[in-house]
């Protein structure tokens, strides 16, 4: 069976194309790339990927360098974007990209058609089935109709797949039915089972995670490439939900069953958790502050996190008053709420962020506020006594939130004690 090899490897001995161009892309912001889709009314193809990706290098060097590609990017406008960087983070966001590679297809609106996640070895089928999207036919209407008119195993896992692709979360239902029903090989079985299990993580899915757990305690997990990804992904999952602990047992017992290739592989991945389980010791953390990019918010946060760590207030604090005074007048809403809750968190320039992220929300358009970043002005300035402020936000943070959102009932306390402020 041909493997899909997911996410997490890193590009350990890949060459990297450095400013050499990939015939028949197009180059320049997503705007001019859309526009030249519009233009020329074809499907857009986006590339989501990330400099320490391994999978993302071999789709690039055995996919789109291929001359089996190049019909590809006549039918089709192709497009690669660092999710890390640059409006990349910010577009990386709105498509929900939890995996790489992830390439997303859309129409000339913005408007998803489908996507695919991580590399398949089966190049000539990959390209195959990126024809069929060039043409915008989107099956999966008709795959569900047929299955709902005949439930099979075939169109059943074909559906199943598309939506793990796409989003786990509409999965579950045909999923369930799909690995009750009778006839599924068990190599089927523990590949579905797998693939949903990785990708679920990545949604927060309890099934998901439950899955992930037995698969790891009952595998070797150590010969199996696809298998130490999932690992890996279920020790970040398990960081998400603050079980560090346990995140930090399942990755270093992992890692000590590796071979030297497959260490050299996981090491970023490996000390990734380490640090986010709080493992890190200081010269490993002195380290990592010197890879940090200190006009990135999310740099200046994870820097000031480390500081306040190893109780160095003052070098926090420094972070801080830098990064504001340097980038603060032209930061998005969004990277002045990441810094900003920061502050909140670390209980320094408290009252100077909450001045800044007042100022950078009123000169901001609604559709890039919300109820998130007004919840984050509200506790600033009930933290430096500002009540008119608190109530402000605190009632517009309430507005935004859907009523069906499991942080109204929070948000709707937090306005109470602020009207409650003498």
């Amino acid at each position: 069976m041909k493997k899909l090899i997911i996410l997490l490897m890193l590009g350990v001995g890949f060459n990297v194309y450095a400013g050499d161009k990939i015939p028949g892309f197009v180059y320049g912001d997503v705007k001019s790339v859309l526009d030249a889709a519009r233009e020329k009314k074809q499907v857009v193809m986006i590339d989501f990927y990330t400099a320490w990706c391994g999978p993302c290098k071999l789709l690039e060097k055995n996919v789109y360098r291929s001359a089996a590609f190049l019909p590809v990017t006549e039918k089709m406008v192709c497009y690669k974007i660092d999710a890390e960087k640059g409006e990349g983070i910010e577009l990386a966001k709105k498509y929900n990209i939890t995996g790489y590679p992830s390439v997303v297809f859309m129409y000339a609106d913005g408007k998803e058609i489908e996507r695919k996640v991580g590399y398949n070895e089966d190049i000539e089928g990959y390209i195959a089935d990126l024809m069929r999207i060039a043409e915008a036919k989107d099956v999966l209407p008709v795959w569900v109709a047929e299955y709902n008119a005949n439930k099979n195993l075939t169109l059943g896992e074909k559906i199943v797949r598309y939506y793990l692709s796409v989003d786990p979360r509409s999965a579950e239902p045909f999923y369930a039915e799909l690995m009750a029903m009778p006839g599924m090989s068990d190599e089927q079985s523990a590949a579905l089972k797998q693939q949903h299990a990785y990708r679920g993580l990545d949604y927060g899915l309890e099934s998901a995670a439950k899955e992930a757990d037995e698969i790891i305690r009952t595998s070797k997990v150590e010969d199996d490439y696809d298998l130490i990804s999932l690992a890996f992904n279920y020790a970040f999952y398990l960081t998400r939900r603050n079980q560090k602990e346990k995140a930090w047992e399942t990755a270093n017992a992992l890692y000590a069953k590796l071979d030297a290739e497959k260490r050299q592989s996981y090491a970023e991945n490996f000390m990734e958790i380490k640090y986010r389980s709080g493992q890190t010791d200081k010269s490993e953390d002195e380290t990592r502050l010197r890879g940090i990019d200190l006009g990135d918010a999310n740099g200046v946060s994870e820097a000031v996190k480390i500081h306040i760590k190893w109780k160095e207030k003052d070098r926090a604090e420094n972070v801080l008053k830098t990064w504001l005074s340097s980038y603060g007048t032209n930061a998005s809403l969004d990277d002045m709420n990441n810094v900003g809750w920061t502050a909140f968190e670390v209980k320094i320039m408290m009252r100077e962020f909450a001045a800044a992220m007042i100022k950078t929300w009123d000169e901001t358009v609604l559709e890039y506020q919300d109820a998130y970043k007004a919840d984050t002005i509200a506790n600033l300035c009930e933290a430096v006594g500002d009540k008119a402020n608190a109530v402000r936000f605190g009632q517009l943070a309430v507005n935004m939130i859907p009523e069906r959102s499991r942080m109204r009932k929070e948000f709707e306390g937090n306005l109470k004690r602020y009207q409650a402020m003498p």
